[in-house]
């Protein structure tokens, strides 16, 4: 997956210095077709058209690091049960996931809410008040190197202890 979305990026840049390269090649044909410029303006022209290609270099550099993005597939709870002062809730294994984050919250805005981290794809969470509805959110994020992405975060579920 990950040398797919490297070829992807690859790709998109080279469509874009493409791009640039026969938009700079149409505006100078339109140039040369008006006027014969003297050789001071050629000059000039051949200058411009670095400035150009850096100026486009940069920004194709800039959006292939914007598409090294990964891709990191959600998950949802198959089952979320409550018991006593606790609830358990369950979840299929994404693929090529480092681990999940459960969040809940006594408030459906999910404010104050609590999150928990795990590898597994089942979770208890505990030390919960008796006899209350809790909101609950499921997100799995995926770690390369020093970065972490995350998924979007799954509907809100709600569970009751009992």
């Amino acid at each position: 997956m990950a040398t797919a979305n490297k070829k992807l990026a690859h790709a998109k840049a080279e469509l874009v210095l493409a791009q640039a390269k026969q938009k700079s090649d149409n505006k100078q044909q339109a140039n040369d077709s008006n006027s014969k410029p003297s050789s001071s303006t050629k000059e000039t022209k051949k200058t411009s058209t670095k400035k150009f290609a850096k100026k486009t270099t940069k920004k194709v550099v800039n959006k292939v690091e914007k598409a090294k993005k990964a891709v990191v597939a959600s998950s949802k709870f198959t089952s979320l049960k409550g018991s006593k002062k606790a609830f358990v809730g369950n979840w299929k294994k994404a693929m090529s996931v480092s681990g999940y984050q459960v969040r809940h919250s006594t408030a459906s805005s999910m404010k104050k809410d609590k999150t928990k981290s795990t590898e597994a794809t089942k979770v208890k969470i505990s030390h919960l008040k008796n006899k209350k509805k809790y909101y609950v959110q499921l997100r799995s994020y995926r770690k390369i190197s020093v970065k972490t992405y995350y998924s979007a975060s799954s509907k809100v579920k709600n569970v009751k202890t009992q």
